[in-house]
Formats: C-alpha cells, sequence, structure tokens
C-alpha cells in the first residue's frame, strides 16, 4: 500500500476495514482523493463508548465528519443481509464489489454494488504468525478477534502444549474487546503477572506479596486503590487479592490475572482459602457501541449508590471459597461472592475522602471480619483493656495483647494475655 497522497488524487477509494487503521489510511489521503468509502462487517465501534482502546479513537474520526456533515465520502456495512462479497474488475478496468448471491446485483443501480473504485486498500489488522511453528507445537486459533490470535490459558500457557507460553500483544485474546491486553500500556502488566508465574511454576519462587495484620488491610487496599496502575489499565483482567487466614494475618498479592483464581496454588505458589479480591470495573450498561456515555445522569455521587456507578471505579468481593471454575459465567463476569462493595465512581479517580470511600471499605471488612475494625491511639487501648479485659476492639488486641510491641522510649514492652497487661503495665 502507498502512502504517497499523490497516487491517490482524483481517485475513487475503497477503505475495507473500519477499525484505526482504516481511519488512520483515510485522514492520510482524504484531501487527495476524489472520495473515500469505508466498509466492515459491522457497524463502526467508537472507543469512547465502548470503553476499548482497539476500537475508533477520537482523534482518527475524521471520515465519519465528511460522512455526516459534509456528504463527501460514505461509510456501509458491508455484509448486512447481502452474504459474502469479493472484488470484481469490468472490461474498462473499473474495481467494485460483487455479492457471492447474484440475486443482490437486480437492484445493482441503487446498492452498494453500482458504486466503481480505481483504488481498494484492505485496512484489516495484523494477524498472528502461525506459520513459524512446528506443527508438534502449532498454538491452536482463539475465537477471539477473527482468529487473530493464539488460544492460551489464564497462565499464559499454550492450550495444548505444555510448558510453551505466550506474553505481550498476543495474549489479547484473554481480553480482546474487554481491557488494554492487546496494547503497550496493558501488556506490561500482564507480561510481569507471566514472570512471576514462571518464577513460580520452574523456580518455586512463590508471587510477591506483602504479610500483615487483618486491621491494617482496609487502609494498606485504599493505598493500593489509588496508586495501583496495572489494574486500573488492566480493568477486569488483572486484580489484587488478600488471603485471609485464620490467625487474623493477611496474605496480599498485587496483580493477581481474574481468570486464574479458580487455581490461585498453581498460580501464585499460595495456598487458597477465603479472600477478598479488588479490580476496577465500568458500569453493566455503560460501554457499547451506540451508548450515550455523556448523557446528563451518567455521574453517581452517592456513596450509598456505588453500584450504580458509571465510570471506572474499584470493586471489592469476598469469597468464603472461590469456586473452582468460571464455567457459565460471560467473559470478564465473577463469580457471585459472599460479599461485594462498589466504591462510588469518583471524577478524579481519588478514592480518599473519608466519608465516600475510607469509611464503606472500613465497614465492608468489618462484615467480613465480623469485628470492629477501628483504629485507636495507645491510651485507649490501654484504657479499654483495663476495663472490658477481653472485649476490646480487634485493633487493640492485635497491636498490644497478641505479641506485638509498643515502645517507651528507652525499651520496648511485649505484651501476652490481658492478664498479664496489668503486671506489665504496674512493672513500669
Amino acid at each position: 500500500m502507498s502512502l504517497d497522497r499523490r497516487d491517490y488524487e482524483g481517485k475513487r477509494v475503497l477503505i475495507i476495514g473500519r477499525g484505526n487503521a482504516g481511519f488512520e489510511t483515510g485522514n492520510h489521503i482524504v484531501g487527495n482523493a476524489a472520495y473515500i468509502h469505508m466498509t466492515a462487517r459491522s457497524r463502526i465501534k467508537l472507543a469512547y463508548q465502548t470503553h476499548y482502546v482497539g476500537d475508533v479513537r477520537a482523534i482518527n474520526n475524521q471520515m465519519i465528519d465528511t460522512y455526516q456533515l459534509k456528504s463527501l465520502d460514505g461509510q456501509f456495512e458491508l455484509f448486512t443481509g447481502a452474504g459474502t462479497a469479493y472484488i470484481a474488475k469490468d472490461s474498462k478496468g473499473n474495481l467494485f464489489l460483487s455479492p457471492m448471491d447474484k440475486s443482490f446485483l437486480d437492484d445493482v443501480e441503487t446498492s452498494i454494488f453500482s458504486f466503481k473504485y480505481d483504488t481498494i486498500l484492505r485496512c484489516t489488522g495484523f494477524m498472528f504468525d502461525f506459520s513459524i511453528f512446528n506443527d508438534s507445537v502449532r498454538p491452536r486459533y482463539s475465537d477471539a478477534g477473527q482468529k487473530k490470535f493464539p488460544l492460551i490459558q489464564p497462565t499464559y500457557e499454550v492450550s495444548g502444549v505444555p510448558d510453551m507460553f505466550i506474553g505481550g500483544i498476543a495474549t489479547h485474546s484473554l481480553d480482546y474487546k474487554r481491557s488494554a491486553g492487546g496494547f503497550i500500556h496493558g501488556y506490561r502488566y500482564t507480561a510481569r503477572a507471566l514472570n512471576r508465574h514462571l518464577e513460580w511454576k520452574y523456580e518455586g519462587v512463590p508471587w510477591p506479596s506483602v504479610s500483615m495484620l487483618s486491621t491494617d488491610l482496609p487502609n494498606y487496599m485504599i493505598k493500593r486503590i489509588n496508586e495501583a496502575s496495572g489494574p486500573y489499565q488492566m480493568f477486569g483482567v488483572l486484580a489484587d487479592v488478600a488471603l485471609l487466614r485464620d490467625n487474623g494475618t493477611v496474605v496480599y498479592l498485587e496483580e493477581v490475572p481474574v481468570q486464574s483464581l479458580p487455581a490461585i496454588h498453581e498460580m501464585t505458589g499460595h495456598k487458597p482459602g477465603r479472600m477478598v479480591i479488588w479490580d476496577f470495573e465500568y458500569g453493566p450498561d455503560y460501554s457499547g457501541p451506540g451508548e450515550d456515555v455523556l448523557r446528563e445522569d451518567r455521574a453517581i455521587g452517592d456513596p450509598f449508590q456505588g453500584d450504580n456507578s458509571n465510570f471506572l471505579h474499584p470493586v471489592l468481593y469476598y469469597y468464603i471459597s472461590f469456586p473452582s471454575s468460571f464455567k457459565g459465567l460471560g467473559k470478564g463476569k465473577l463469580p457471585p461472592p459472599d460479599l461485594y462493595h462498589h466504591i462510588v465512581e469518583d471524577f478524579l479517580t481519588d478514592w480518599t475522602q473519608r466519608t465516600n470511600h475510607v469509611i464503606p471499605v472500613r465497614r465492608f471488612f468489618e462484615a467480613v471480619f465480623g469485628a470492629d475494625l477501628r483504629s485507636f491511639f495507645a491510651q485507649t487501648c490501654f484504657q479499654l483493656i483495663l476495663t472490658h479485659g477481653d472485649n476490646v476492639p480487634l485493633f487493640c488486641q492485635q497491636h498490644y495483647l497478641q505479641g506485638h510491641s509498643v515502645s517507651t522510649g528507652d525499651e520496648t514492652i511485649t505484651f501476652g494475655p490481658p492478664e498479664l497487661f496489668l503486671d506489665a503495665v504496674l512493672a513500669h
């Protein structure tokens, strides 16, 4: 395909493909061609409506303006009702589209098949090169993207070919048309996830984790929600996972592929159990071709209506036991949790407001743990321990009664069971 605009001077051009490649090509030659028609199997999908970065970006849609506002160029769906078509040439050298079903030519003077072109350009995107593989290890096609990608498992291992893994853009079959895995700002995070999995699978190094007390989890998670770029870019695909242990501690894993959670031990090397996961999600009815994403009632500000949020926002899920598979669920759908919480969307994507964000998250975890998770100053904890015995908030138990330490300035006191606490205070 020539990129020299002069080659299209005064030419009638048909572009097959209406993704970013097709629109970028049309924009490049629109000032030279006599007219440009663009066609594809389905309607135009605009990225700001679908929230999929692979659909047509606003910067590339000049050809829509020349169609809708100036009637200079045209857009049509080639295969709607006409079945398959092919390119033909008449005796005068004109190129045109011809349907396989010749009955469509009965009304040729008023149909798309009456248009004649000097040049037809195919802008249908890339295809993964399967020819580089020997037959014994050649991946199968994925159904995603008209067989653009190899078929792989949530662990990025090629289906049917053990110990062969795919990284980078070719992993986009796992989130095609749903997230950003086909683009550098997305697959840089899936590549890191693949590396972490390989370290566990072949080197015995578990997925990096942070251990903490359960009372520290709400604030730590709020911090991650406001700083983590992986779950934000790979929304609905990568999630942080907090594994809740029976001894009151938490093992926190970052950016685990959601689809691998039924086999989390095989993926990460960490034992499964009760877990809280969070990811970023759009509202269920806010994305899609033709959606009015700029309507006046698009935003929700009430923290009690967080589950009605439309724009990208954090969602927390609690599972007593994570299901063994995603069978029967739609793509990008998580299994029904035991508890869940939508943090209300925020115009600045800043989820640090005390009443709208922080306290509702703490209340969610209080429901998960069945305990008061408020933090207290040391003096308050000491008073509660002296006056209430065992019936003290979990924070005071974990930080002052379960072997943790508090500094007195020149030495460290370690408190054990409540009955020893008073003796320790009197001794100092």
